[in-house]
C-alpha cells in the first residue's frame, strides 16, 4: 500500500498506463486482420472494422496522454479512494467543524475529533489511564493527507 497519496496516484497511473499498453497492443493486433472473426475472437474482441480499430487507437492514445498530463492534479474522488484503502487510523474521522487527532495510547490509536490541541489532550484524557502525553498527539494535515505531530519536538516535554 502507498505511503502518501503522491505514491498511490503514481501507482495509479502506472497502472492506467500499463492497462493502456495491453490494450493497444491487443488493438494493434486486431488491425492486422480486421473482420476476421476468429482472429477478433481470440483477441477477445467482437467483429470490428478497420475504421473502429483506428478510432480505438486513437482513443487509447488520447487516454495515455490524459493520464500523463493529469498526474498530480487529482479528483476529490480519487483523493478519496486513497483515504477509504487506508487503514481507519491513518485517515480523518472527525465530525465536520472538528478536527481530527489520534493518540498514540499503550494499546493502539484513540481517535478524536476536537477543537484545538488543549481540547484533543482532554479528549484524550477521558480515553486513557493517567495524564495525556503531549508528544504522542497527532494532527491530521489536510494538505499533506497524513497526520503530523500535534506539537514539535521543542514544544513537547521531555
Amino acid at each position: 500500500m502507498a505511503d502518501s497519496f503522491f505514491a498511490y496516484a503514481r501507482e495509479c497511473v502506472a497502472a492506467q498506463l500499463a492497462y493502456i499498453e495491453k490494450e493497444r497492443a491487443r488493438f494493434r493486433k486486431a488491425a492486422e486482420t480486421p473482420g476476421d472473426r476468429v482472429a477478433l475472437a481470440a483477441l477477445n474482441l467482437h467483429p470490428l472494422t478497420a475504421a473502429e480499430i483506428e478510432a480505438r487507437l486513437r482513443q487509447l492514445d488520447q487516454m495515455e496522454a490524459d493520464a500523463e498530463r493529469t498526474h498530480g492534479s487529482w479528483s476529490a474522488g480519487t483523493r478519496a479512494g486513497w483515504l477509504l484503502s487506508r487503514d481507519m487510523t491513518d485517515r480523518p474521522l472527525a465530525s465536520a467543524g472538528l478536527r481530527s487527532y489520534r493518540y498514540r495510547g499503550a494499546f493502539g490509536f484513540v481517535m478524536i475529533g476536537a477543537l484545538d490541541h488543549a481540547d484533543a489532550l482532554q479528549e484524550a484524557a477521558r480515553s486513557i489511564d493517567g495524564e495525556p502525553d503531549r508528544a504522542r498527539l497527532d494532527v491530521w494535515d489536510p494538505a499533506a493527507l497524513v497526520y503530523v505531530r500535534a506539537f514539535a519536538a521543542a514544544e513537547a516535554p521531555e
